[in-house]
């Protein structure tokens, strides 16, 4: 596991801390939570392209259905 030390000023590490409370949540725990929905997004060119597809070929997957 790697550890990454992050400066923030004051008014947002409070910020942070108070968010943290109202999920009830550590800090760290919320910040870890926050990174792993960022590097999960979907790509939107990849997302783009997928809805082109699907709606290119609506009706053959309803056929297909």
């Amino acid at each position: 596991m790697t550890t990454i030390t992050v400066n923030l000023d004051d008014s947002k590490a409070k910020l942070l801390e108070h968010k943290a409370q109202e999920y009830g949540l550590p800090v760290d725990k919320l910040v870890a939570a926050s990174i792993d929905d960022l590097v999960n997004q979907a790509d939107p060119d990849f997302e783009r392209a997928m809805q082109r597809v699907i709606s290119e070929n609506q009706e053959l997957y309803h056929r297909l259905a």
